[in-house]
């Protein structure tokens, strides 16, 4: 949409819902594997930390320290060290009441 493209109605529409609609078929389907729901829980649960951090984490590290022509290499880089950082910002009692708002640690839900 930047520049005015908006693309084509009709066409954009349709693909903007079946989209939706694929998006939540594929969360039904993955939500009977327990695995799978612990391990996208756990990034929910760190998605501001990844959203603040990814950026600064693939323009340094990546750039400065782990040059890579592969941008999965940068996205996967951001987004570990994103989970890294969470972990340690919610195992410190300072750090989790000032940076995540929680002043108690979040138990795992079973």
């Amino acid at each position: 949409m930047k520049y005015g493209e908006a693309g084509i109605p009709i066409l954009s529409l349709l693909t903007s819902i079946v989209g939706a609609v694929i998006v939540a078929l594929l969360a039904i389907f993955l939500s009977r594997y327990s695995i799978i729901v612990k391990i996208f829980s756990f990034i929910g649960m760190a998605r501001m930390v990844i959203m603040y951090l990814h950026m600064l984490v693939k323009f340094y590290f990546t750039m400065k320290i782990v040059p890579s022509e592969t941008y999965f290499v940068h996205i996967l880089c951001g987004i570990v060290i994103s989970l890294v950082a969470y972990v340690v910002m919610s195992s410190i009692k300072f750090t989790r009441k000032y940076f995540l708002g929680n002043s108690k640690p979040v138990h795992d839900t079973d």
